[in-house]
């Protein structure tokens, strides 16, 4: 055999084994390709709400204020800022030596004058007595006109003074039922269920009329939460405005409307006040959250929660092109929505209702354009590459 002919046929080999080769890795990758049985969506635009989110905090409908009605020493103070209390519970007690002693003096004095008005009213009655004797003795010229004189000026000082004495007892009287009364002020007592926000004084302090002394705040009296909103808002903001109230610390998801809209804007802040009824609800005083407005409408994409997948931070969903196969893309994602049947309402991502997964969608800002279909059903199964049947 020639050499030449070596060489083709060596040639001839090397071409048949890589073509084999090919042929291989083609069938390969026919054999990784599987098949899986999932829900396709397609990525859509829908009307939501135009919002605006606000800070804001709770705060009571009535704040009471608890002021000194006496003077005097502090006694004790037994609860702190904070507390929660009942009514009727103390709250500031005063030294009430002073009171008791002015009580037990105001009594004294009235029981001494009540038995000297019994003492001088015996006398009148004697005095009248005599007087109507004199009176008739006169007549008959058995007396004579200074002792009849006499008699009368001595039944007018006795009803004179037990006149006078009847007015020392209704002062005495009155004094006692003063200070009866300031000794109820002594001790200051809580006029409803509530907590105390604030508390002015100490024990040993000297407390004047009208000083403050405890502020309180009943959850009776129901809450408000407060917010500014931003003065470019003024003109489509007021009283049924729709919000979605968010307050993290006890979990409340509040979908209400607005209640009170100051219109005037603050022209250091350029904000202006608005508040919503929250009372239903129970929410402690002071809390912080947040509120959002809705002002409007706009189309923006949404997708379903739970066809996001999350890998150490970045999100993204499986798309399905035209041949059924899945591809892995990164998205960027806004807030959460939920569908309750009327409309879309934002929500945050901590309170997403666990039974609820179907109605919440997810705002998509970028990764995602309308006409699209992605995976939204069996993701723990799908992968890249997977045919979706």
């Amino acid at each position: 055999m020639k050499r030449y002919d070596l060489l083709y046929i060596a040639a001839f080999l090397i071409l048949v084994s890589l073509c084999g080769c090919g042929a291989n890795k083609d069938s390969g990758k026919r054999a990784v390709q599987r098949t899986v049985r999932a829900r396709i969506a397609g990525v859509k635009r829908y009307a939501i709400p135009a919002q605006y989110s606000f800070p804001g905090r709770v705060k009571p409908k009535v704040s009471i204020v608890l002021a000194a009605k006496m003077s005097g020493y502090v006694r004790t103070v037994p609860h702190e800022i904070g507390d929660f209390v009942k009514k009727g519970a103390l709250l500031v007690g005063l030294d009430d030596t002073d009171i008791k002693a002015r009580i037990q003096a105001a009594a004294e004095s009235e029981k001494a004058l009540k038995r000297e008005k019994a003492a001088a009213a015996a006398r009148l009655l004697y005095a009248e007595q005599s007087f109507a004797r004199f009176k008739a003795l006169y007549r008959e010229a058995s007396a004579t006109k200074d002792e009849f004189d006499r008699a009368r000026a001595k039944l007018d000082a006795l009803t004179s003074r037990v006149a006078a004495l009847k007015a020392q007892i209704a002062r005495a009287a009155a004094d006692l039922r003063e200070a009866q009364n300031q000794l109820a002020y002594v001790n200051i007592r809580a006029p409803a269920d509530g907590w105390i926000t604030s508390r002015e004084v100490d024990s040993g302090a000297f407390v004047t009329p009208g000083m403050p002394l405890i502020r309180f705040n009943s959850p009776d009296q129901g809450a408000w939460f407060a917010a500014d909103i931003d003065e470019s808002l003024i003109s489509l903001v007021r009283p049924g405005t729709l919000v979605t109230i968010v307050i993290p610390a006890q979990d409340l998801y509040i979908q209400t409307s607005l209640a009170q809209v100051t219109p005037r804007s603050d022209r250091i802040s350029h904000t202006f006040p608005v508040l919503a009824d929250i009372s239903k609800y129970h929410p402690k005083s002071g809390l912080y959250g947040r509120i959002y407005v809705y002002t409007g409408i706009v189309h923006q994409v949404l997708i379903p929660w739970k066809a996001v997948i999350d890998r150490g931070g970045i999100r993204g969903v499986y798309t399905v092109d035209k041949g059924h196969s899945t591809h892995w893309q990164v998205i960027k994602t806004g807030h959460l929505w939920i569908n309750t049947g009327q409309g879309f309402r934002i929500v945050p991502s901590d309170l997403v209702p666990k039974n609820g997964l179907n109605a919440v969608y997810a705002e998509v800002l970028t990764g995602l354009s309308p006409g699209e279909k992605i995976v939204i059903s069996n993701l723990n199964k799908v992968s890249e590459g997977c045919r979706i049947d």
